[in-house]
């Protein structure tokens, strides 16, 4: 919370720090590279314990996107949510669960594929291995890529790897979760991300084939 210090490392890259938040005992920092050549951002996230007892957090990154695209990403087929993914429908407590007629949401060749603007709730998730989601948006391609860690904890309900928030009227949000970090005091850990915006003709209808789209990201660099 608060106001981030913001440093220019050099011409691609800026480098943001946040005040030290003495209730969580973090620092945090986050830093991006741009490709001087393509249209690539390195996002570079980093907490440090700055207590005197041991932290566990882990990132939950969150990036607008305009609605008017498709959402999509693998599954894991070995996941132990119902049906590989599932939403929370708000209310005291919040339930979280899998419905097949659910509008918004369509399986495609193993794919997850939501439909921000007919989604029956507003946030959904699932526990992907794949390390990368996607967003098919008039012949765009957004493409956020991050590591996945099976050897590492996941904390976030259920497991997850990836949750989306939609208000199904202006943006959608593709949020990429880290492993947790347990830190003792003094330690950092970074969580990074790769974004991608690729010119991808077929995205123009929502309908597009997302086997092929996933072939076309797994194929790139990176």
């Amino acid at each position: 919370m608060g106001p981030w210090e913001a440093k220019v490392l050099n011409e691609n890259s800026l480098q943001i720090t946040s005040l030290p938040d003495q209730n969580l005992g973090i620092l945090s920092t986050r830093t991006f590279t741009l490709d001087p050549q393509e249209s690539h951002l390195k996002v570079i996230q980093t907490m440090k314990n700055i207590s005197e007892s041991p932290t566990d957090y882990f990132f939950w990154g969150r990036t607008l996107v305009k609605l008017g695209g498709l959402l999509f990403m693998p599954l894991n087929p070995q996941s132990e949510i119902q049906g590989q993914w599932g939403r929370y429908i708000w209310g005291r407590p919040v339930v979280y669960g899998h419905d097949p007629d659910d509008k918004g949401v369509i399986i495609k060749d193993k794919f997850f594929c939501l439909d921000p603007e007919t989604a029956s709730s507003e946030k959904y998730g699932n526990d992907s291995q794949a390390g990368w989601m996607a967003y098919g948006y008039k012949s765009l391609l957004f493409v956020k890529k991050n590591g996945y860690f099976p050897k590492s904890k996941y904390t976030e309900h259920y497991g997850q790897t990836n949750v989306f928030y939609t208000n199904r009227k202006t943006f959608a949000e593709m949020e990429p979760i880290s492993p947790t970090a347990f830190l003792m005091p003094g330690e950092e850990y970074s969580y990074e991300e790769d974004w991608f915006l690729l010119e991808y003709l077929p995205c123009f209808e929502k309908g597009f084939d997302v086997f092929a789209a996933a072939k076309f990201i797994e194929s790139m660099k990176s």
